[in-house]
């Protein structure tokens, strides 16, 4: 069970930023929500909780990492479980870009459960090794946005369509940082490779495959719903920061194409995506893509 901290506005209080109007960084809100209407996940007192929640929830903001040192400092001092237990059976909740990452590399938060949809602690085989703090595996949560159009029944009619039925067999639309630039696809594999932006995974899409039979990769598209219905595969770019194509594709349908990151996919620990999506593909197949899916 989980206790929910009861703290003063004093210390929850603070500005209102851009994201906090945006209702995909706002899945933080949906979960209390959602928790406190569910009283077998509640524990009454502290002393019968497995968990307790932070109730202190920040996304792209300015002085994030202060916020959440003013609510930490609050809790350590006015409550003895947080002592008890040095933080680690706390949740703490980020819906910033590096959620995972702020929430691990502040000394206050580093050894708590951070619940964020930006998690670097995907360390299986084939994938890069870096040295960021952004995510433990055996601690961290990678979740998922709770998006508004997620439960629309046309979404989810179209999502039903079965694969043979689709005429698309791949489909990609979104920003290629420089694509426009003259020069853009005579630079190296390993140079795009490089890039931080989805990990280069978006721009050597564009570089291979914008022109393969079948496939569709485009910056913009007027039918950008019906396409996710309409394809067999889609790219579910992870790299810097997170973005919302996962669940795109799932609802969709569409085969998700993770390509290798050390990004964790969402409830990565309990959900079977090794059977669900085209997992841990490599920058260097990326090119064959189209012998690969035929």
């Amino acid at each position: 069970t989980v206790y929910v901290y009861d703290l003063p506005p004093v210390v929850l209080r603070r500005r209102a930023f851009a994201s906090d109007r945006d209702p995909i960084f706002n899945t933080h809100h949906a979960f209390l929500e959602a928790l406190l209407a569910d009283a077998p996940s509640l524990a009454r007192s502290p002393a019968e909780a497995a968990l307790f929640l932070v109730p202190a929830f920040a996304t792209n903001m300015e002085a994030l990492r202060e916020y959440y040192s003013h609510a930490q400092r609050h809790v350590a001092t006015h409550h003895p479980w947080w002592t008890a237990s040095g933080g680690a059976n706390h949740l703490w909740w980020s819906t910033a870009d590096g959620g995972g990452c702020e929430l691990n590399q502040l000394r206050e938060t580093r050894h708590s459960v951070a619940v964020a949809h930006y998690i670097k602690a995907n360390r299986s085989g084939g994938y890069r090794r870096t040295n960021e703090r952004c995510g433990v595996a055996s601690k961290d949560v990678a979740a998922p946005p709770k998006l508004p159009f997620a439960t629309e029944e046309r979404l989810l009619r179209a999502g039903r369509r079965p694969l043979a039925a689709r005429a698309l067999r791949f489909f990609f639309a979104g920003n290629v940082p420089d694509s426009h630039l003259p020069g853009f696809d005579q630079r190296t594999d390993d140079d795009l490779g490089r890039e931080a932006y989805s990990e280069g995974v978006r721009q050597l899409v564009w570089k291979h495959l914008r022109k393969a039979d079948g496939f569709k990769v485009v910056a913009r598209s007027p039918s950008y719903e019906d396409d996710w219905a309409d394809a067999r595969v889609c790219l579910a770019p992870l790299g810097v920061g997170w973005g919302i194509r996962l669940l795109w594709s799932v609802l969709a349908g569409c085969v998700p194409l993770l390509a290798s990151s050390e990004v964790s996919p969402w409830f990565d620990r309990v959900l079977p995506w090794e059977g669900m999506a085209l997992l841990g593909v490599d920058q260097r197949e990326l090119p064959r893509l189209p012998a690969l899916l035929a």
